[in-house]
């Protein structure tokens, strides 16, 4: 005798439940993966711009001012293309060359590894390099005394006006731009 009053459930159910899990947990797998890929994109932004942002603080410390507020004063020595920066035999405030920001223009680049760190400056990257820091320093027309500092961190790879561009649009590439006037000492 058969008893129609069993509990459990069928084979349909079983089916229907194991497959609303398999969508779930898949669901989270590539919600997982999306968080990482978001969290390495935005780590390598952090290097960047703390790259551009200490090379930006590195030129705005050079002197640039007046001696009794009659002379001008300009550090057009300093090598900053090496770490630690030194004081003699490089460029320091010196107005740069046009291509500075779109090709490795010795004295003007430096080539860091994929965690920010300095490795040579030059104008090829050593091996290892993950990005390239370039600089550019430009007076300003018909502003007496003022220079346009920029710093670009871009993958070590990138040459050229579109490619700098595009690159330093990325969201893993960085721009700085600041504008430096002349102080009285």
């Amino acid at each position: 005798m058969r008893c129609h009053n069993q509990r459990g459930f069928s084979l349909i159910e079983v089916l229907v439940s194991v497959s609303l899990l398999s969508v779930g947990v898949a669901a989270v797998a590539q919600l997982a993966s999306l968080s990482a890929r978001a969290s390495a994109a935005a780590q390598q932004a952090d290097v960047t711009r703390t790259a551009a942002r200490e090379k930006l603080d590195q030129l705005r410390a050079l002197t640039f001012g007046t001696e009794d507020g009659v002379l001008p004063v300009t550090d057009v020595g300093a090598d900053l293309s090496v770490t630690p920066a030194v004081a003699r035999g490089g460029a320091g405030l010196g107005v740069s060359p046009g291509e500075a920001l779109l090709s490795n223009v010795e004295g003007y680049c430096d080539f860091l590894d994929a965690t920010g760190q300095w490795m040579a400056g030059g104008s090829r990257p050593p091996r290892g390099a993950v990005w390239v820091r370039r600089w550019s320093i430009q007076a300003m027309n018909g502003l007496a005394d003022t220079l346009l500092l920029q710093v670009v961190v871009v993958p070590a790879q990138v040459v050229g006006m579109e490619a700098t561009e595009a690159a330093a649009r990325a969201a893993n590439a960085a721009w700085l731009v600041d504008i430096r006037t002349r102080s009285v000492r």
